[in-house]
């Protein structure tokens, strides 16, 4: 008998655009101290390039999360390669940003204060009263919530936990 050559099977990838899922996650005690935006800026980078008009805008939904997601993206280059996908956000104000793979955690910075106070000959003094007030002049708190106030004793103050701003 004779042998018939057949054509090669070729199979098609229907996938041709995927979605790209993005969560936000916060580590500010539960922005007690409402020091989040309204919303964050995910930028969208393929093959390491920015991609222009395809930033994400993440809004919290009603039960408090962050999530959006990049949709209809092309999977495969003009030579089916793979594209690959990473993100950046644009910076939230007095937070650090850490991204691991599509998440984002964003952590509340803290700093620290430390007061001396002297008498006219130099003396530290115990008993002198301070307080932290933000530009508004209310107290300002500290990330439980407390009021960022003190006495001095032996002419020393350290207030700890204070969320990075203008005070």
């Amino acid at each position: 008998g004779s042998v018939v050559n057949s054509n090669p099977l070729v199979i098609t990838n229907k996938i041709t655009t995927i979605s790209i899922p993005v969560q936000k996650l916060w580590i500010d005690n539960q922005n007690a101290l409402l020091t989040r935006p309204e919303n964050i800026v995910v930028q969208l980078f393929q093959n390491d390039v920015y991609m222009t008009g395809k930033d994400l805008i993440i809004t919290p939904d009603l039960q408090g999360l962050w999530n959006g997601t990049f949709t209809n993206l092309p999977r495969f280059d003009a030579t089916g390669q793979l594209f690959e996908y990473t993100i950046k956000e644009v910076a939230v104000p007095n937070y650090k940003s850490e991204i691991n793979g599509f998440e984002i955690t964003n952590t509340l910075q803290m700093g620290a204060l430390k007061i001396t106070k002297r008498g006219l000959n130099n003396q530290l003094l115990s008993g002198a009263i301070f307080e932290l007030r933000k530009l508004d002049g209310s107290v300002a708190k500290d990330i439980q919530g407390n009021n960022l106030t003190g006495t001095t004793v032996d002419g020393i103050l350290h207030l700890h936990n204070i969320p990075l701003g203008t005070y």
